[in-house]
């Protein structure tokens, strides 16, 4: 598990103001989707220490990074009623935030998310470094046809879809009903909706399968798993 690490410490120097919070969601490894959009939200306010007291404000904005690049900001001044008790009331309805920020694919650089003041300075607020353990290889796709009887096919079933890998390039793609591998499978097919839906993605466009294999007299559902492989030979599943 991993996450975030607020910024926020002692304030010695008098006027200096840093940035203090939570970040709610992504909270930790779990929830955090890499090559997808993930909804941020939370609380933060910049605390400036002036005569031996300490006075809260919410900042202009936060912006996110991924090393260097910014991928995104996130909207402050949101009311956080539940925040009432450990805050005065002023300082809770402004202390929310929320934004929408795309994550980028692999996890290999820190995010960070700085806090913008009114008059144009910032202030590091948190950040989140990449665990020195690879991260899992996940994958997009929906599969449109479940071993659907090919019509004049001689008895022949297909499996039908679109998937890819995000942020990676997908190298290969094999599909398995009830463990069997496919007699043929032909990918990357176009998919000019799924390229519609992942505008992003430059995959999207060329992720449609299809896999054609013999019937079988088993009874029950069945399994079909599509695994796909990266540039460096990982793989994940679509199940």
């Amino acid at each position: 598990m991993s996450g975030w690490v607020i910024h926020a410490k002692a304030v010695e120097e008098s006027g200096l103001s840093v940035a203090t919070g939570a970040i709610e969601s992504p909270a930790d490894r779990d929830t955090l989707q890499c090559g997808w959009i993930n909804p941020f939200r939370g609380w933060v306010l910049l605390e400036e220490t002036a005569g031996g007291s300490i006075r809260r404000h919410r900042p202009q904005a936060l912006r996110v990074y991924s090393g260097d690049r910014r991928v995104g900001s996130c909207q402050c001044g949101l009311p956080r009623p539940d925040l009432v008790g450990p805050l005065t009331g002023q300082e809770a309805v402004e202390a929310g935030f929320q934004g929408y920020v795309y994550v980028p694919a692999p996890f290999s650089a820190p995010l960070r998310l700085i806090a913008v003041l009114r008059d144009g300075s910032t202030r590091p607020f948190a950040r989140w470094d990449p665990q020195e353990e690879p991260e899992p290889v996940v994958c997009f796709g929906y599969l449109d046809r479940r071993a659907t009887p090919i019509v004049g096919g001689g008895g022949e079933v297909e499996v039908a879809g679109w998937a890819f890998i995000p942020g990676r390039l997908t190298c290969g793609l094999q599909v398995f009903l009830d463990d069997r591998p496919s007699l043929e499978c032909a990918f990357p097919l176009p998919r000019p909706d799924v390229a519609r839906r992942f505008a992003r993605e430059p995959q999207a466009g060329m992720s449609g399968f299809r896999a054609i294999f013999p019937v079988r007299g088993n009874a029950g559902k069945p399994v079909i798993r599509v695994q796909l492989t990266d540039q460096d030979g990982r793989t994940a599943e679509l199940s």
